[in-house]
């Protein structure tokens, strides 16, 4: 045999959680170590790569005890990956399988992702079948002894080579028997096809029945309709000829009441002009109104003001009147009095040492003479002032 295991990587699968790289060459190749250090993962690791199902034939419960669980110093994984790389002849075949803790598995063949039979069809085609007689474990030898007629012929056949064949068959022959299936469910189909097809007939019948009703009334409706038409098309034309007349008196209606509301607009404008000069005629009226009922008020004022200088005048000229009276009087009395006092003075220079009531006598009227001049002086000067009013107005 020319095929041969040439190396087996390994990355968090059970005991080795750093990617472990092992060596193989043609040959045997001899793996030595104490109880416990991972050998047997070596033979596991290798049965899961070609497609073990069963986890328990990897000593294990589930596929998530492949991967590492963690120790002392290194935390859990939480994928595992072991890759086997077949050398035959000149090329080589790469196998990988991969898990995920999530429950993700993928298979990888020549680093292509792949489905679980595109690695077993290699593995046929490299001579290699899915059974593990290559695999001798402790008491396999025994085992192989003890196998049975049946089981014999099963290593044989995949000792030479025509168990991928077997398999092949017996995959076309489930496929024969799915096809079998198939065609007694499509004869099935075609049967209630073939009643569809007789209903789907009488339907067609009775539509192309329906159909030819349908056209002989569509005709027979056309010709109603195209008589109907042509006596409604008389009544039209002669409606249509009112309308027309109608149309051109709305027009000539149209037209004067377009002239109406031009005339109309004007005599509103006109009328405007008008509101607005009597507004301002209103508003000249209102002002000289104002200005007269102010002047009429003024020369009321100025008539009662006139009146009471009349009346005043009146007072004066009976004052002034009195006052001359009086002044003629006071002139006499002072006429009077001068002569008295030159009387006195002559007989006060004729007799000397006169006595004391006659020198007190002479000081009143002297003074009273004076008081009477100056109220004189007094009188004149008011009707100067009066006169002077009076010309102003």
């Amino acid at each position: 045999m020319n095929i041969y295991l040439k190396k087996l990587e390994l990355h968090g699968f059970k005991s080795f959680p750093e990617k472990t790289i092992v060596q193989f060459h043609r040959g045997i190749t001899a793996v030595i170590g104490p109880n416990g250090c991972g050998k047997s993962n070596l033979v596991d690791a290798l049965l899961w790569v070609l497609g073990e199902q069963r986890i328990k034939n990897l000593r294990g419960e589930n596929n998530e005890d492949l991967i590492f669980t963690g120790s002392a110093s290194k935390k859990p994984l939480g994928m595992t990956e072991v890759g086997a790389y077949f050398a035959n002849h000149d090329s080589e075949t790469y196998i990988a399988r991969r898990f995920f803790r999530s429950g993700e598995g993928k298979y990888i063949l020549n680093e292509k992702f792949c489905r679980n039979k595109d690695v077993q069809d290699t593995l046929f085609d490299l001579g290699i079948g899915e059974r593990n007689y290559f695999i001798f474990e402790q008491g396999s030898v025994e085992k192989m002894i003890n196998l049975k007629p049946s089981e014999r012929r099963i290593l044989i056949e995949e000792a030479a080579g025509i168990a991928q064949y077997l398999e092949r068959k017996k995959e076309t022959a489930g496929k024969l028997i799915i096809a079998q299936q198939n065609l007694d469910s499509l004869e099935l189909v075609l049967q209630e096809k073939s009643n569809r097809l007789r209903e789907l007939k009488n339907q067609v019948h009775f539509a192309r029945r329906y159909r030819e009703i349908k056209n002989s009334r569509n005709d027979l409706l056309k010709a109603l309709l195209q008589k109907k038409y042509q006596a409604f098309r008389g009544d039209f034309d002669l409606q249509g000829g009112k309308i027309v007349e109608f149309m051109n008196g709305e027009s000539a209606l149209v037209k004067e009441i377009g002239d109406f509301d031009h005339g109309l607009l004007e005599l509103e404008g006109k009328r405007w002009n008008l509101d607005q000069s009597l507004k301002s005629n209103q508003q000249f009226i209102f002002d000289h109104n104002n200005k007269l009922l102010e002047g009429s008020k003024e020369v009321e004022k100025t008539q009662q003001r006139q009146e009471f200088i009349k009346q005043k005048m009146a007072e004066l000229e009976q004052f002034i009147a009195e006052s001359e009276a009086e002044i003629k009087e006071i002139e006499k009395q002072e006429k009077a009095l001068a002569a008295e006092l030159d009387g006195f003075d002559r007989e006060l220079a004729g007799q000397s040492g006169s006595d004391r009531e006659l020198a007190q006598a002479l000081e009143t009227i002297r003074k009273a003479s004076a008081a009477r001049n100056i109220e004189d002086g007094h009188l004149k000067k008011a009707m100067f002032n009066l006169q002077v009013e009076i010309s102003r107005n």
